[in-house]
């Protein structure tokens, strides 16, 4: 599968998995979103989704692959951000993710790939 052809599968996952975290219940406000294509802080603007975030969004010029955020009753907001590759992951690609994690403080970011991990990122993470 192409890197692109893995967005949809792995949004619909991850809303799932937050919503079965949730105890099944649906959170009010919600969403999780392929924004591949363009940096995450104008797709924030443009779906007007920056006024729930916080003003500190309209700096998260990134392109990460998938965002989502949970808007739990008391306002407080959990924000989500996935990279995905086609390949193996390397070293590279886990410092792209924490990059992008020091811009926009995901709660969690997942790296994930339908190639496994290259020999040093496993090494990384297993020894």
């Amino acid at each position: 599968m192409k890197e692109k052809d893995l967005y949809e599968p792995i949004r619909l996952w991850l809303e799932n998995d937050t919503v079965n975290a949730m105890g099944g219940k649906r959170p009010k406000t919600f969403g999780f979103f392929d924004v591949h294509s363009q940096y995450l802080n104008r797709y924030l603007i443009q779906k007007n989704l920056t006024q729930c975030l916080g003003a500190e969004s309209f700096g998260w010029r990134i392109k990460v692959d998938l965002f989502g955020y949970v808007q739990k009753e008391n306002s407080e907001v959990k924000k989500y951000i996935v990279e995905v590759k086609d390949k193996q992951a390397s070293l590279m690609d886990l410092s792209q993710l924490i990059g992008y994690s020091s811009i926009c403080n995901p709660d969690r970011a997942f790296l994930i790939s339908s190639g496994g991990f290259s020999q040093d990122l496993h090494d990384l993470i297993y020894k």
